[in-house]
């Protein structure tokens, strides 16, 4: 079963974190099962991997999952595609996870956006993959339109 990513993993980081988390969640399991505690209150995870569980239908608690999803993770680290995207100043939250939305919808959905800030760009956005940078920011289109003023302002003359 192929692993489908929540829209709160948006990036390489965010699936090693949860993978640090699925084995300290299995390593406390063990802990409880070695000590005979028969705790009643849950082991409280991240919205994360709360999220990831959700979607896939995953149950932490039984036998060998947690290894299972730590090896499935692995893979698709192995086989996401690495966006960054620039903007002038952060978005928040709801942006980022609308823009991971349209990207895995529109592009592939095995995209992880790393979002980050550039005030150099000033209105707009850049976008980088691993083979090119797009420019949809303000100073590229100033930059290439200067040829274009000067042209213009020369012919007033």
């Amino acid at each position: 079963m192929e692993l489908k990513l929540p829209l709160t993993i948006a990036t390489k980081q965010d699936i090693l974190r949860i993978q640090r988390e699925v084995r300290d969640y299995e390593d406390m399991v063990v802990q409880r099962n070695v000590r005979k505690m028969n705790v009643e209150s849950p082991i409280s995870i991240s919205h994360g991997l709360k999220d990831l569980v959700q979607l896939n239908q995953i149950n932490l608690n039984e036998k060998n999952v947690p290894k299972k999803l730590i090896k499935q993770l692995e893979t698709s680290l192995k086989e996401v595609i690495l966006f960054h995207m620039s903007f002038a100043t952060a978005p928040n939250d709801e942006v980022n996870q609308k823009l991971v939305a349209w990207f895995r919808k529109e592009v592939n959905p095995k995209i992880l956006l790393n979002i980050g800030v550039q005030p150099t760009i000033s209105v707009g956005a850049v976008l980088r993959t691993n083979r090119t940078v797009y420019d949809f920011s303000l100073r590229k289109h100033l930059q290439e339109s200067q040829k274009d003023l000067a042209k213009a302002l020369r012919s007033e003359q």
